[in-house]
């Protein structure tokens, strides 16, 4: 295999990551949220939701790092560093561009313990 066919080979590995972050932004910014789910009829659910993606999120995010050879210590506490910064970013562009929709604390934390829980079910899966 020629050198540039193993670097896109490796940066296939990304593409389930990407398209998550690029659904995570969708929902975030394009598509409304009944406040029926948020509230009513299933009380916590987009905290669950934002709690699911992240997590899902950071697993395939140290998944594509695992396969492709470039999972360390540092490029883990990178991940993680990035997937919650973009949790918190995500929050700060609803507030600020989206007005109909709302800038939360408890989707940040919601976000942040899906990155972390993401980490861990991956070392769990790796282990095993």
């Amino acid at each position: 295999m020629k050198f540039w066919q193993a670097k896109i080979f490796r940066l296939a590995f990304f593409t389930p990551f990407i398209i998550q972050a690029l659904l995570i932004s969708i929902f975030s910014t394009q598509i409304r949220v009944s406040p029926t789910f948020s509230g009513g009829v299933l009380p916590g659910f987009d905290k669950i939701a934002h709690l699911g993606a992240y997590m899902m999120w950071c697993y395939l995010g140290l998944w594509a790092l695992h396969k492709s050879n470039r999972l360390t210590k540092q490029t883990s506490k990178y991940l993680l560093f990035l997937c919650a910064f973009y949790g918190f970013l995500m929050e700060t562009v609803q507030y600020l561009f989206f007005p109909e929709r709302f800038f939360e604390k408890n989707d940040i934390l919601a976000n942040v313990i899906g990155v972390f829980l993401g980490q861990q079910l991956f070392y769990f899966f790796k282990k095993n």
